[in-house]
């Protein structure tokens, strides 16, 4: 006869972990390191259009992850802890200065009253626990309660959370006027992200893992402890000092995968070239009136220069046979990206025109070319902006704007999630049968937030 392992009256489950210094890559671990875990949750999705992760990253995560906060580790490596059943939840082990040493890429579950214990961090599947010679010093004790962190939102949203943040402390440095280091931390939207969340991208600025798979990381290899980001703000870089608010904001950001979107309404919307059914199918440019001749522009004036890898983009679905879901940093051709270089928000600021407009004229003056004596020297391909190429390639991107305008993106503010969303919602019960997206105003990330709601496991009392 087997006791019976749950109890339907709860609405929680224990986890015992008995050492978190046992398993793999731990042994440079010294005992006393790891304060707490991190407990975070991977959250369902209603709906989904693509096998890829766009636009929730680029090239990273395929869900959105939230913080429910965090639990003491003991100091012989034992942790003892509630946990909401029936929910996907994986951890995060901390040290004193809150930065990650290991993170779990998988996630696990309990049973209502039920209690699941393992043996340590990343141990090996067929590992059997040794006899103890005493209790984990956690066991001995009543299961802590998960403690919310402070100052922290659940779930995070890059516009809403990071970007302010970047607005106050880098954008002077970093925006189309001056573009210190070539980088753009602007909220200026690009065809599917904002310039400042693909530059932090693509320039490696927070380590979150990425869509990389049976990768067996070291202890600090990912995880906020090891981007490149945390370095510039502690006041050595263009002597930015944050406050702690403000770091901690961004330092859990990146724990909870780096994402770009605060809400799954944002899925197969606000794109221009976006993916659907893993193929560019949403708001493809590529056959507008403008873009054909935009692209006729950029072959006759640019692409003579613009060659191999540094090839810049016809139009503004043009992904020059980018891997979009799996992209390599080191890539120079991200530099180009269509992501970057057509600002949707500002259109005459975008990269693509400032670039190659002369100085006098508000350009970068930046191109050049080799001349007969084999010199190199400076080149005005687009000597004002009344040059009828800059103005087809400045038409394109205006064009793109008012699309994005007309289909909106989650950070809008007339934003509207599209009608399989709204479908999906009514289906699961979360919205009435009668809701009219086009007359009731829509918050997905109240929508969103019932949805999970709707999925949790609500305790069964009395017979």
């Amino acid at each position: 006869m087997l006791p019976k392992r749950i109890d339907e009256s709860k609405s929680t489950g224990t986890m015992l972990l008995t050492n978190v210094y046992i398993g793999q890559k731990m042994g440079s671990v010294k005992k006393g390191t790891i304060k707490k875990l991190l407990v975070m949750e991977a959250l369902p999705k209603p709906i989904n259009f693509t096998g890829g992760m766009d636009p929730l990253t680029y090239g990273g995560s395929f869900t959105l992850e939230r913080l429910l906060g965090t639990v003491p580790v003991e100091e012989d490596g034992s942790a003892f802890f509630e946990v909401p059943a029936n929910r996907s939840v994986f951890f995060i082990a901390l040290d004193e200065n809150e930065d990650s040493v290991k993170r779990m890429h998988s996630f696990t579950s309990v049973m209502p009253g039920e209690m699941l214990s393992c043996i340590g961090c990343h141990e090996k599947r067929t590992t059997v626990a040794k006899p103890a010679q005493a209790l984990p010093l956690a066991a001995k004790r009543a299961a802590s309660k998960i403690r919310k962190i402070e100052g922290i939102p659940g779930i995070f949203d890059f516009p809403r959370d990071i970007q302010p943040i970047l607005d106050k402390n880098c954008v002077s440095c970093h925006q189309p006027s001056k573009r210190d280091g070539n980088i753009l931390l602007t909220g200026d939207r690009g065809p599917m992200f904002s310039h400042s969340y693909y530059n932090l991208t693509i320039h490696g600025q927070f380590a979150d893992g990425r869509n990389r798979t049976h990768a067996k990381y070291e202890p600090y290899e990912i995880g906020a402890a090891s981007s490149p980001l945390m370095e510039k703000l502690n006041g050595e870089h263009y002597g930015v000092q944050l406050s702690l608010g403000e770091i901690k904001k961004i330092r859990y950001w990146i724990e909870s995968a780096a994402v770009y979107p605060g809400t799954y309404a944002s899925l197969g919307s606000g794109m221009i070239g976006g993916y659907q059914k893993n193929k560019q199918e949403l708001n493809n440019d590529s056959q507008w009136p403008t873009s054909l001749r935009a692209a006729d522009a950029i072959r006759r004036r640019c692409v003579s220069c613009h060659t191999e890898k540094s090839t810049l983009p016809l139009n503004l679905s043009d992904e020059r046979k980018l891997s979009f879901w799996k992209p390599e940093i080191r890539n120079k051709m991200l530099l180009t990206s269509r992501h970057i270089v057509f600002n949707l928000t500002r259109p005459q600021q975008s990269l693509i025109l400032l670039g190659p407009l002369a100085k006098q004229a508000g350009g970068y003056g930046a191109c050049f070319i080799t001349g007969a004596d084999k010199k190199i020297k400076p080149a005005e391909i687009f000597k004002n902006t009344e040059d009828p190429d800059y103005q087809a390639i400045l038409a394109m991107i205006t064009a793109g704007k008012n699309k994005l305008n007309e289909v909106t993106r989650f950070d809008m503010l007339n934003f509207k999630p599209r009608p399989e969303y709204i479908r999906e919602m009514k289906r699961f019960g979360v919205l009435p049968e009668s809701f009219d997206p086009t007359k009731e105003k829509v918050d997905p990330y109240l929508i969103d937030q019932r949805y999970w709601e709707s999925l949790w496991y609500q305790p069964v009392i009395g017979e």
